[in-house]
């Protein structure tokens, strides 16, 4: 029941926009729960942070340089990149990269694995380029929650959830 409490906390937070604060009476697996979820929005944050400066080295700080990142389209085509060839590429960008969060993001954590799933639209500069869903794979070592995979797909048009509109 507290697991299923903690989780709901962790969705209700995430859905909201931001992680909330436990109760003051909070069990101590609840509590656990919440700064889990502090923890793993603070990996998405600077993520995006990093992406939206250009700053690669920044974003390394989030993931390691062989994280496998891959693009997903509409026909099943994979694109793969990594870590280090996508914080090598932000500095070479002509355009401010802007993503921006569209929809309801959930958190699913297992003790140390965590996956985030969000909605997004992607801007170059002030210009739409497409929608798609991220999905952020995350493990938490001994340096604290860390992106070790990011796969997501990529949509002229999206619905409101992010999923392809056409």
């Amino acid at each position: 029941m507290k697991k299923a409490l903690g989780l709901c906390l962790l969705l209700l937070a995430a859905a909201s926009g931001g992680a909330a604060d436990a109760p003051r009476n909070a069990s101590p697996e609840l509590a656990a729960a919440v700064a889990g979820a502090h923890a793993i929005e603070a990996v998405w944050v600077e993520f995006f942070a990093a992406m939206q400066a250009r700053d690669g080295e920044a974003l390394l700080a989030v993931m390691s340089p062989e994280t496998p990142i891959l693009r997903v389209g509409d026909d099943g085509t994979v694109r793969s990149s990594t870590g280090e060839a996508f914080a090598a590429a932000l500095a070479d960008m002509s355009f401010e990269p802007r993503e921006t969060i569209v929809g309801a993001t959930s958190i699913e954590a297992d003790v140390a694995l965590a996956t985030v799933r969000m909605p997004y639209e992607f801007h170059r500069g002030d210009v739409y380029s497409h929608c798609g869903v991220n999905f952020f794979h995350l493990v938490r070592g001994a340096e604290g929650w860390r992106m070790v995979a990011i796969v997501y797909s990529v949509h002229e048009v999206c619905a409101a959830d992010g999923k392809s509109a056409q």
